[in-house]
């Protein structure tokens, strides 16, 4: 998630970067394919590092939630015979 993080703040640095060299007349076409290039990737790094850590989690909290699952059954079919044998003591 950290690496989504800074893929998206750096974007946002070369972008400053561009304008202050437009501010000072310092750039080429070269320099602002370069940057849109980079930024690009930078944008494709992000989305496939969001979409890992998406899947991590929601993986992770799927197998959380069957295993609670799993175990409240368990539980629960030992407190049903618990319960079943006591009526029939009666």
């Amino acid at each position: 998630m950290t690496i989504s993080v800074v893929a998206g703040i750096i974007p946002i640095f070369m972008i400053m970067r561009l304008i202050n060299l437009l501010s000072n007349k310092e750039v080429t076409m070269d320099t602002i394919i370069t940057f849109g290039v980079m930024i690009g990737l930078c944008q494709i790094v992000k989305a496939v590092f969001y979409a890992f850590s998406m899947w991590k989690a929601h993986d992770f909290a799927y197998t959380s939630l069957a295993q609670i699952r799993l175990n409240m059954i368990k539980h629960l079919k030992k407190t049903i015979f618990k319960v079943f044998s006591k009526k029939k003591d009666r």
